[in-house]
């Protein structure tokens, strides 16, 4: 495959970036300890393989109240208000229509639920708002959802999304390929087959694609003709303005480069969800499951312990003398079930719990 001129040092840039920030978020946001919080909210605390005799309770408590929590905290409507500019104050009601109708549309309350959700078990949450050419039947739409934090890489120096100068969103898509002379990739959107083209399946293959927000600096000159009104006399002019006065977005994957060109966003978009503030600092150490959790497992232990403690008090041993007329392999230690022994043996039987418990004798 050919390398276009100036690639390599742009891939090489943007692996940069996306290392310094995932090394970042590794050691500020206790990353390690993800996986975990998240298991302990569902529940999984307890090892796979146990001895029978235990019981794994399981009372999520910590889950009831936390979603009992989010909800109370993202029910709440709000309440949108559009000036029709920015010099007038007077209100677009036919806008703040629209918005509310696509809030509704697009279950925006719902997704702002799933990323306090996401903000509680890990340190953050995020809401991404981004234009999917391919949705709405080809129509293409904004689609706003919550965007799971694991594949989120935010500017190491950011203390806050006011602050940062490069987001980047790691995802998964379908890429199609393009002969133009040089043979590189692009994004394509979900390709089927069809037209005789493939067999059957994804048309291509997928891959981690690393679509980069950067605020770049990049100054071009613009050269223009301008003329004197008084003399007619034309002159050019050479003006300074930024290459990408909305930022620069750069998709990158497996060491190619999709696309590069100016940002149609206003701004990264991106939108952080935080209910654990982390002063001077971008990803809090910690989370809510992470703070609460160690109470809940010991309380979990406790309640197996009365489980396992009723469980061993009724099922204690049998203790027989050999001549008693007792049949080991018969014995099943159930509620109510009658021993017989040999009549006129004499020979007591001794049942004892296998706990601190009362001996039964009979």
């Amino acid at each position: 495959m050919l390398v276009r001129s100036g690639e390599t040092r742009l891939v090489e840039w943007v692996e940069g970036l996306y290392q310094e920030a995932k090394d970042k978020r590794r050691e500020d946001a206790n990353e390690e300890q993800w996986e975990t919080w998240e298991s302990q909210y569902w529940g999984k605390m307890w090892p796979d393989s146990m001895p029978s005799y235990k019981a794994p309770i399981v009372i999520n408590e910590m889950k009831m109240l936390m979603l009992a929590e989010v909800s109370d905290l993202t029910d709440s409507r709000l309440h949108l208000y559009v000036q029709k500019s920015r010099t007038s104050p007077q209100r677009d009601e036919q806008v703040e229509a629209a918005l509310k109708a696509y809030w509704d549309r697009a279950a925006v309350g719902y997704q702002l639920m799933l990323a306090t959700l996401d903000a509680m078990i890990l340190p953050c949450g995020f809401i991404q708002s981004l234009w999917d050419p391919t949705s709405d039947h080809g129509r293409g739409q904004l689609l706003t959802t919550a965007r799971d934090p694991r594949g989120t890489y935010i500017d190491p120096n950011a203390v806050d999304d006011e602050t940062w100068r490069y987001v980047i969103l790691e995802d998964v898509l379908d890429l199609g390929t393009k002969d133009t002379g040089t043979r590189h990739a692009r994004y394509a959107g979900p390709l089927y087959a069809g037209h005789g083209t493939h067999d059957e399946g994804y048309s291509v293959a997928r891959g981690p694609v690393l679509s980069v927000f950067v605020y770049d600096p990049k100054l071009e000159e613009d050269i223009q003709e301008r003329t004197d009104p008084r003399t007619g006399e034309k002159t050019l002019v050479s003006l300074k303005k930024k290459a990408y006065p909305k930022g620069r977005l750069i998709q990158v994957c497996n060491r190619v480069v999709l696309s590069d060109g100016p940002s149609h966003y206003p701004t990264f978009p991106l939108i952080r969800v935080s209910v654990d503030p982390a002063p001077h600092r971008f990803w809090p150490p910690g989370s809510i499951v992470g703070g609460v959790v160690d109470g809940y497992i010991a309380a979990n232990k406790l309640d197996s312990l009365v489980v396992e403690n009723a469980l061993r008090l009724n099922g204690g041993k049998l203790v027989a003398d050999a001549n008693s007329g007792i049949d080991p392999t018969r014995q099943a230690n159930i509620p109510g079930e009658v021993l017989l022994k040999r009549p006129g043996s004499g020979e007591r039987l001794r049942v004892y719990a296998l706990a601190h418990g009362d001996r039964f004798q009979g």
